[in-house]
């Protein structure tokens, strides 16, 4: 193996994030703050031409610096860090970390020490920015903690008072995303995109989607051990980020921006599409309810079409799991995040194990009510009781098929005996006799459909009638 000995390697890190992208509830403000962070751990290496990129995820940057002696690593090191606090300092703390690679040292092994570098300078630095008082007249409006600038800036039809830290976001953030979008749009800068929850919303439900890659370090680390090469570490990157993540959005930027598809648009024209989180394994979205099946369609159809090629020519699935919660827009969207997030592990733990290969997503339909008391798992398993966590997490291989089956129950099953046989279900009642009525009233020349298309869902998973009430109102039909 080529020598090391006067490589090193930096690891930088943006840490405290709930002081720093979600502290807030306002989505300007957390898109702001996590665009900021992704950017400033890309782009990094572009201001600082030393620097070698080895990985760049949502808030991490992995870095080597070749052929250096400790002196001109530390002028290196100096630049970046400096960087990064005139950029960002308003709002951000990054810890880093620095080191030679040993003598037949993995790479692995080195990230492993890097990491726990940064996690010992994490717990010696303060949580959140110290801001500067000078001149505030009170808290910041958006987040309630921080002094605000002297100055107030329009929020809606209303002047109000900010802090310096909000307005950094909100303002680098609508130039990154729009940055981004305009790329992936074939350069396209005349998109508008919704800026606040109750626009993109307008008179409906939103989604909010949480995705998660499904044991990707794992994936990379087989690979890297195969080949030990630090421009091979570097393929998963590109593969997850470049092939995949960015064809996906661009895929789902077109699907919104498409003049036909109307219900992705506000009255005005704009996109109703906020990326929330960008980058590394994770990526979140908020969209229309009814459009959530169309985004989760795209983005797990671009996994499937982008596997990885290990070191020996294997093609590897690269697959997702996502968490997505229907609610009404005025739910505080960092509740609604957690919700989110926990669906996304529900879905990785009760994937079946002979479906281990597929991407799939739990979901929660929160739109007659406003809080979950206790986790979400024990909430879904008490409020549809019988119904498990396993009858709401689907697997995208199910997805067309469903799709198909809910459109021909939304078209000719009456919806009123659908919620008398779920309540039954929940009284543990025997809901054969409301089946037949209901089946019953169905015209007799579409009740073979209808009822193939309720074998279909309910077939292998009996209490999935939950599933059909719940999804009702966001598949099949116009919406999709």
């Amino acid at each position: 193996m080529e020598s090391q000995a006067r490589n090193w390697y930096l690891r930088i890190e943006a840490v405290n994030l709930d002081h720093s992208v979600f502290d807030t509830h306002n989505i300007s403000t957390i898109r702001g703050g996590s665009f900021s962070i992704l950017n400033a751990v890309s782009e990094v290496a572009i201001k600082i031409t030393e620097l070698q990129v080895i990985s760049t995820g949502a808030s991490v940057g992995i870095f080597r610096i070749t052929d250096s002696s400790e002196n001109e690593k530390n002028v290196i090191l100096k630049k970046v860090l400096d960087s990064l606090q005139y950029t960002y300092g308003d709002f951000s703390t990054f810890v880093y970390d620095v080191l030679q690679r040993e003598e037949g040292e993995k790479l692995n092994n080195v990230i492993k020490r890097l990491t726990a570098g940064c996690f010992w300078q994490q717990y010696q630095t303060p949580s959140i920015v110290f801001p500067n008082t000078f001149g505030s007249v009170g808290e910041c409006f958006l987040d309630g903690v921080r002094p605000s600038e002297p100055n107030p800036i329009a929020i809606g039809s209303v002047e109000r008072y900010i802090s310096k830290a909000v307005e950094v976001r909100r303002t680098k953030g609508i130039k990154l995303r729009n940055d981004l979008y305009s790329k992936l749009l074939g350069g396209k800068n005349n998109v508008k995109f919704t800026d606040d929850i109750e626009d993109l919303a307008g008179d409906e439900e939103i989604a909010f989607i949480h995705f998660d890659g499904n044991k990707f370090g794992k994936i990379r680390e087989e690979y890297y051990d195969k080949t030990y090469n630090d421009e091979n570490y570097i393929k998963f990157d590109i593969a997850v980020q470049d092939c995949l993540q960015k064809k996906a959005l661009e895929k789902i930027l077109h699907i919104a921006t498409d003049p036909v598809n109307t219900s992705f648009r506000t009255a005005d024209g704009k996109v109703r599409l906020e990326t929330l989180m960008w980058g590394g394994d994770e990526i979140e979205w908020i969209v229309p309810a009814g459009q959530a099946w169309s985004v989760l369609n795209a983005f797990f159809q671009q996994a499937v079409e982008s596997p990885f090629q290990s070191a020996d020519n294997k093609l590897v699935p690269l697959t997702y799991s996502a968490g997505v919660v229907f609610c009404k827009h005025n739910i505080p969207i960092l509740q609604v995040r957690r919700y989110a997030e926990q669906l996304c592990s529900l879905a990785k733990q009760n994937k079946p194990i002979s479906d281990k290969e597929d991407n799939c997503f739990t979901f929660i339909n929160m739109a007659s009510f406003d809080i979950v008391n206790r986790d979400v798992e024990s909430f879904l398993e008490k409020y549809h009781d019988p119904a498990t966590i396993e009858d709401f997490t689907i697997l995208f291989s199910e997805m067309p098929a469903l799709c198909d089956s809910l459109s021909v129950i939304k078209k000719w099953f009456p919806k009123n005996k659908l919620y008398d046989i779920i309540d039954a279900l929940k009284e543990l009642k025997d809901i054969v006799p409301l089946k037949d009525r209901a089946l019953m009233m169905v015209n007799r020349d579409q009740r073979v459909l209808v009822e193939k298309a309720l074998n279909h869902i309910i077939g292998s998973h009996p209490n999935r009638w939950m599933v059909i009430g719940d999804l009702w109102s966001y598949i099949g039909g116009n919406k999709l």
